[in-house]
């Protein structure tokens, strides 16, 4: 059974794209990933996760490193590894769509 995300909203579909598993169900992560870029009119060659908001600063990155206690911790260092796994999910699917056009 294919999935339509066509009629999916933005937000709907980078909850998707975060929760999809692209090894499993490679051609669903590829269709979300080029759904997101067309909503936001982006090229993959110039998109990062950072593009996408999936970025660590230094404020993240000292609560995850666990030299200090915050409130809230976990929610920052979950927040910290969704962008992590983010940056190499997509990284991973702009490398796909780098081979399908070569």
């Amino acid at each position: 059974m294919s999935i339509d995300f066509s009629e999916y909203t933005l937000e709907e579909l980078v909850q998707s794209l975060e929760g999809v598993d692209e090894i499993e169900f490679p051609d669903n992560a590829m269709k979300i990933y080029k759904l997101v870029l067309e909503k936001l009119n982006l090229d993959y060659k110039s998109t990062d996760a950072k593009a996408l908001g999936y970025e660590n600063g230094a404020f993240s990155e000292t609560v995850f490193s666990g030299l200090f206690s915050f409130p809230f911790e976990s929610l920052i260092k979950d927040q910290h590894i969704l962008n992590v796994e983010m940056r190499e999910k997509i990284k991973r699917l702009n490398e796909r769509l780098s081979n399908e056009n070569n």
